[in-house]
């Protein structure tokens, strides 16, 4: 199957369990220097006078990598009235950026973070553009579609869709009782998923299960994006904007 993406970890998840005290370390010093987040407006080419965007996807990328990457994705979603503000993870390391440190007694207190400024980002364009939150998708890859499930949450607001690719399904307990009841999620993973097991997402997305505007698609293929997901995805889009 056709893939954009395909996530190779620089270490794997068991090397870092094991107790890489310096690879911590490093991710530690670097968050005390990056307050901000770094983002990217990213409109597609508009050959025909097309009307100004009417919704902004906010993309938030999996760890160790960058918001320059996915312009190739906002191409290859290709949704008229679409403008992308491709977001980087608010810690900066050595192996790329990052959203919460790999150390699972840090990862709780990280998401909260990330989260909280992913949520303040979505009421600043509010504000700024003169936006409703239902001219808002959240959409994220891998710990990104953890970040965009845990600001959708703690937004609490009807947004124009949330997207999770492969994510990895933990929330903060405290933020898994507000999902919006009107806003419409939509989950994928794939089947051979070596970095976050399949049924793990499955499992963890019964929690919205209560909710009727809950779509979850599964694919033969590993930690990646692949073609046909992008296709039912922004056909997704198209059928709800």
């Amino acid at each position: 199957m056709p893939s954009l993406y395909r996530f190779k970890p620089l270490r794997n998840e068991a090397e870092i369990d094991r107790g890489a005290r310096p690879f911590y370390d490093k991710l530690q010093m670097t968050k005390q220097n990056n307050q901000e987040l770094s983002t990217l407006i990213f409109d597609l080419p508009n050959k025909h006078g097309a009307p100004v965007p009417m919704k902004w996807m906010i993309v938030l990328h999996g760890q160790g990598d960058q918001k320059e990457s996915y312009k190739e994705f906002a191409r290859e979603l290709n949704i008229t009235g679409v403008r992308f503000l491709l977001v980087d993870a608010p810690i900066k390391t050595a192996y790329g950026n990052w959203w919460y440190d790999p150390d699972p007694s840090q990862q709780e207190a990280d998401v909260l973070l990330a989260s909280k400024r992913i949520a303040k980002l979505v009421e600043e364009l509010v504000k700024r553009e003169n936006l409703s939150y239902d001219d808002l998708i959240l959409f994220g890859f891998s710990a990104g579609g953890r970040i965009a499930l845990a600001a959708s949450m703690m937004l609490s607001k009807k947004l124009a869709a949330v997207v999770a690719l492969s994510p990895r399904f933990v929330i903060p307990e405290e933020l898994l009782k507000n999902p919006s009841q009107q806003t419409p999620y939509f989950i994928t993973h794939g089947l051979y998923d070596e970095v976050i097991p399949h049924q793990q997402t499955l499992e963890a997305s019964k929690c919205l299960a209560e909710k009727e505007n809950v779509v979850f698609k599964s694919y033969p293929m590993g930690h990646e994006i692949c073609l046909e997901e992008v296709v039912d995805l922004r056909d997704w889009l198209n059928s709800i904007l």
